[in-house]
């Protein structure tokens, strides 16, 4: 019996075992891991756009199915979804999305496959870095018994980074325009589209739900006038009635809460000026500044181009050449003395009418005394043979230093200048007893004034 009663013991012992062994594989299924990864792209993105993000679940676990999940975009965000739906397609049947959370139901993602929803929704303005949730169960319709979660491994990555906030632009920048005209963004064109300002994402475009009111100011000095603020309406500030009373060279700043602001292109406020069709050769712009009268007339502008159109504009800069420079000489750019301003094709024409009772000159010696000083933004040859000495000084009015070259202009050549050829002295004419003196100023040179 000893015998008998060892072996059942024994037996028992192995039972009790294998017994064990059953039990722990129902217990295993309630404890063994789920492992899932899950990923969103794009980042980074720019900051204020509405960006489609990729949101990709891939189960790691075997032999489970995951069935459902919950996908939630940053709190920090405050922005609601606006759309979700896999990649391959609307999203299963039972899902649903509202506010910050996308709600997926009946996925099936088998062991080793993934799935991709698709959400939709707007970045914030502030950069940084944000973090999405994720919740997923192996049951489909997110609900079962303790143990039915899946649990999240690496190489996982829920961060998106936002670069760049949104910013101010000038979708229509200012342009040239005559003292106490409409500014718009057309040369010379008071009916001309008005100068908008609108609100762009951290990647350049336009955000059409941008609110809040935009202001617009000189970068310098004063003088601006018109309604100076405007209200963003479908994201974009409209300023159709500004104008600036006194000539020079100007820049617009546009400024909104939220949004900082943005500086414009240059443009120049002229005192008088024209749009002409490059096939008219009668097109005149004039102006009496007080001391002279200007008057310019389109020839063949655009170096012949006889398609579209070319601007003059007359500016008054102002001002005699700076301290030392052109020593010595009579202004005689004053009352009663005409410039006649000729863009030709490839060359400004000046032709300076003094009249007798200006200056009388004699014909063959106070004609011959007569000189020209030209500033103008490139070196060129003077009356002497050596090149024209620079200086730096704000001869636009901008506000910043400019470098300009000045000296005597010289005689031209027997041949009529063009393009790339030098400034120079034309002709100089006894008429009625006073006289004209004609000077060219070829392209590239831009001359900003000259006196004789």
């Amino acid at each position: 019996m000893g015998g008998t009663r060892k072996g059942a013991v024994a037996l028992l012992v192995g039972l009790a075992v294998l017994a064990a062994g059953l039990l722990g594989g129902a217990g295993s299924a309630a404890t063994t891991t789920k492992p899932y990864t899950a990923n969103v792209a794009p980042s980074p993105v720019g900051g204020g756009g509405t960006q489609t993000f990729q949101f990709t679940i891939e189960n790691k676990a075997s032999p489970q199915t995951l069935g459902s999940a919950n996908v939630t975009i940053p709190a920090a965000w405050g922005s609601a979804i606006d759309d979700a739906q896999l990649s391959t397609g609307p999203l299963p049947a039972g899902s649903s999305f509202t506010g910050t959370t996308v709600f997926l139901r009946n996925l099936g993602i088998l062991p080793g496959a993934s799935k991709t929803v698709l959400v939709d929704v707007t970045v914030p303005c502030v950069g940084g870095s944000y973090t999405w949730g994720v919740t997923a169960k192996q049951s489909n319709n997110f609900s079962g018994p303790p143990g039915n979660d899946f649990v999240r491994v690496e190489p996982s990555n829920l961060t998106t980074v936002v670069t760049g906030g949104c910013a101010l632009r000038f979708r229509t920048q200012p342009q040239n325009a005559v003292a106490g005209a409409t500014i718009t963004g057309a040369d010379l064109d008071p009916s001309g589209p008005p100068v908008e300002v609108d609100v762009v994402d951290g990647n350049g475009n336009p955000i059409a739900g941008a609110t809040g009111t935009v202001s617009v100011a000189l970068q310098s000095g004063t003088g601006l006038s018109g309604t100076l603020s405007q209200p963003l309406v479908g994201g974009v500030a409209t300023f159709d009635d500004l104008s600036i009373a006194t000539s020079g060279f100007y820049r617009l700043v546009a400024s909104a809460s939220g949004y900082g602001s943005v500086t414009s292109v240059g443009f120049q406020i002229g005192d008088a000026g024209a749009i002409c069709p490059n096939t008219d050769p009668e097109c005149v712009t004039t102006k009496d500044f007080g001391d002279q009268k200007v008057q310019a007339r389109s020839t063949t502008l655009n170096n012949g181009n006889t398609q579209g159109f070319t601007e003059m504009l007359l500016v008054d800069l102002g001002g005699a050449p700076p301290a030392g420079f052109c020593a010595g000489l009579d202004d005689l750019i004053g009352p009663g003395v005409n410039l006649d301003v000729r863009p030709l094709a490839g060359v400004t024409e000046v032709l300076v009418t003094i009249p007798k009772s200006v200056r009388q000159f004699k014909a063959n010696n106070g004609l011959a005394l007569m000189d020209i000083c030209l500033g103008t933004n490139l070196p060129f040859t003077t009356k002497d043979g050596t090149l024209s000495p620079s200086t730096t000084y704000d001869f636009d009015g901008d506000g910043d230093l400019d470098t300009r070259y000045l000296g005597l202009l010289p005689n031209c050549p027997a041949t009529t200048p063009g393009t790339g050829d030098s400034p120079c002295f034309a002709s100089r004419t006894s008429v009625q007893g006073g006289a004209e003196f004609l000077f060219r100023v070829p392209f590239p040179y831009d001359p900003s004034w000259w006196n004789g």
